[in-house]
């Protein structure tokens, strides 16, 4: 089934000159990316509410694009303190004002791809962290989810490390996808029955990953070799024999280096025989 390939991000000042001309201002950034790709992940909806203009804006910007679709980070009110402690009360309340604010527009519009909820590391596995995460994945439907554990105590600790049984039943049950990383931090997992797939991939600087007194960007600033990315396009064409949608995303965006990565992995998918969702007019490269 289709594979769609984007970037977590779009709006890099760091991009100009290695994926923006310098002729493109900000405000263009949005409709000059999905002139290349079918997707993007939007991260800055983690760290601020946008408001309803700016949310209408995503989806005007876009309007020429008709396969185009975001993927929607979870804000940090849900992920990194309602669903550490937070009662289901509190739980419902921001997941569905979440959802109202950002998910619902988009969906109406035809213009969502998946929910990410990028749990907290505080978050360990445990029957109350279960239940606290299914309030917030019911809170969230219809729409797709996509989990992102970030507690090595969600995993198991064999040789070929899975997500526990009962984290794999919970999230069938909503119908969620575990994400699936490419990163120095967890394993990559691939688990579950939902009908979705979610992908990131964060870089391999495993060195400067836990560095506090780096520049927190560093950790992301890495290009993929082909050798690198060639297992991952075989894998992702049988994974998308198995799912109706296949979402990836680089991360490694440090000057467009993710953009670039996103261009060739489009091309590896392909060859591999799995259908790629393209932009409806891609933009000449400038690589």
């Amino acid at each position: 089934m289709p594979v769609r390939i984007g970037t977590s991000g779009w709006s890099y000042d760091d991009w100009e000159g290695h994926v923006y001309p310098r002729t493109v201002d900000q405000g263009e950034r949005l409709p000059f990316y999905a002139r290349r790709f079918a997707t993007v992940e939007i991260d800055s909806t983690y760290y601020r509410d946008p408001a309803p203009a700016v949310v209408k804006g995503w989806v005007e910007k876009t309007k020429e694009a008709r396969a185009f679709e975001f993927s929607v980070k979870v804000g940090k009110p849900l992920t990194h303190d309602a669903l550490v402690d937070g009662t289901p009360e509190e739980i419902r309340r921001v997941a569905e004002a979440w959802r109202a604010l950002v998910a619902d527009p988009l969906a109406e519009a035809k213009r969502l791809g998946a929910v990410l909820l990028q749990l907290s590391p505080a978050i360990v596995r445990k029957a109350s962290a279960l239940e606290r995460l299914e309030v917030a994945l019911d809170a969230l439907r219809p729409h797709a989810c996509a989990v992102e554990f970030r507690n090595r105590t969600w995993h198991t600790d064999d040789a070929r490390p899975a997500l526990h049984s009962d984290t794999v039943a919970l999230l069938d049950a909503h119908n969620a996808a575990a994400v699936i990383v490419d990163g120095p931090p967890f394993p990559p997992i691939v688990a579950g029955e939902a009908d979705h797939a979610f992908v990131r991939f964060h870089g391999r600087n495993a060195d400067r990953w836990h560095k506090k007194e780096r520049y927190y960007g560093d950790r992301y600033d890495y290009l993929y070799g082909d050798e690198e990315l060639d297992p991952w396009a075989k894998r992702l064409a049988e994974l998308a024999k198995a799912k109706r949608d296949v979402r990836v995303y680089f991360n490694n965006h440090v000057q467009g280096k993710g953009f670039r990565n996103g261009e060739t992995f489009e091309s590896m998918v392909e060859r591999e025989g799995a259908p790629v969702v393209k932009a409806s007019s891609p933009q000449q490269r400038l690589f």
